[in-house]
């Protein structure tokens, strides 16, 4: 697919929002398992530090996808 700056706003917003999704449900699903397995070795501050991270970059998409 080409992509040229205004690829997002030529596509239909139900893809968009569909898409948007996905990739969020994928990132949270990752997120998860990789703090399962690191959780051991790391403290409960860096967990919560890591989480609230996640959540403003994925807050940061959606927002940046739906303004397209």
């Amino acid at each position: 697919m080409h992509m040229d700056g205004k690829g997002l706003r030529n596509l239909p917003r139900v893809v968009v929002v569909v898409v948007v999704v996905v990739v969020v449900v994928v990132v949270v699903v990752v997120v998860a398992e990789v703090v399962k397995q690191v959780v051991k070795n790391i403290s409960t501050a860096a967990t919560v530090v890591l989480v609230l991270v996640v959540v403003v970059v994925v807050v940061a998409v959606v927002v940046v996808a739906t303004a397209a």
